[in-house]
């Protein structure tokens, strides 16, 4: 269980861990400033492609020099930004999955005095617990199709036990529509790529970085590495040397909430390559 805070001002966040959360608790100090919700609390049916930021209403003009919030498992991740939109409204900018649960309060009762919500009188907001649920996802199985174009990445270093390698992790969430991967769905992707230097392969997972999973799980395990690249010439100028191709990730692991594509570039046993290698993905006619 992690608690998240974002001072208001200033959007500054720290995280410290608590034991024995039981429920969102009472605060003691017996507050009379209350907040209401944009969307229904507690709530079991919100749908995500409907809900991309949640205002906060508050009974009183509040102190823009305090605030924040508390989070537990994975809630923090769906949050994209926040902001006071008037001296009783803080908005949240939320990013959420089909068939998932969040709980979140404020002024939980062990954060800090700074992170808790007070007006501008120096009354202190109660504690209040914001939870809910989204919808059920699609049928599964499903195949999602996804086409990745009209963009410039750039690798970054990789270990230094594979010096002529370098990696990139591509966020699928939007691509995904909000849904959740379960096992049996397939993600087809295709794409059309360029790059600044010569490689060798370019090898490709889809792979979960959710906190529940420790930041790393890949999710097609009984396909791993799959060739998404081979032999790319570099490209000089306006003379392009392109590789074109559709690859097929067959999912194996339920509940992939935080979901990238992993490209894993090999640059051959003899390559130094000192300087980071873009890839580009060009424009794909239909």
């Amino acid at each position: 269980m992690k608690i998240k805070k974002s001072a208001l001002a200033a959007v500054v966040l720290a995280s410290i861990v608590l034991v024995g959360f039981v429920g969102c608790q009472q605060n003691e100090k017996k507050a009379p400033v209350t907040a209401t919700l944009s969307i229904e609390n507690f709530a079991l049916d919100i749908d995500p492609a409907e809900v991309n930021y949640i205002d906060i209403k508050f009974s009183s003009p509040m102190d823009n020099n305090y605030g924040g919030y508390t989070y537990w498992d994975d809630s923090e991740q769906i949050i994209t930004g926040a902001k006071l939109m008037n001296s009783s409204v803080w908005r949240i900018y939320v990013d959420l999955n089909y068939g998932q649960s969040y709980k979140f309060c404020l002024n939980y009762r062990e954060q800090d005095d700074k992170y808790q919500w007070r007006d501008i009188y120096g009354t202190y907001l109660q504690e209040t617990p914001i939870e809910f649920s989204t919808r059920e996802s699609p049928s599964h199985p499903t195949k999602h199709s996804i086409t990745l174009e009209d963009a410039v990445i750039e690798f970054s270093d990789n270990n230094e036990n594979w010096p002529n390698s370098q990696q990139i992790l591509l966020s699928l969430k939007h691509d995904l529509h909000h849904e959740v991967l379960k096992s049996g769905d397939e993600v087809e992707i295709t794409y059309k790529v360029f790059s600044n230097y010569n490689i060798k392969n370019i090898r490709a997972n889809i792979v979960d970085r959710s906190r529940s999973v420790n930041y790393w799980k890949i999710l097609n395990n009984n396909e791993k590495d799959l060739v998404f690249v081979d032999s790319l010439e570099a490209s000089v100028g306006e003379d392009k040397k392109y590789k074109e191709g559709k690859l097929t990730f067959k999912i194996d692991t339920d509940m992939a909430t935080v979901v990238s594509l992993q490209l894993f570039a090999d640059y051959g046993p003899n390559t130094d390559n000192p300087e980071l290698a873009n890839l580009g993905f060009a424009t794909i006619t239909h």
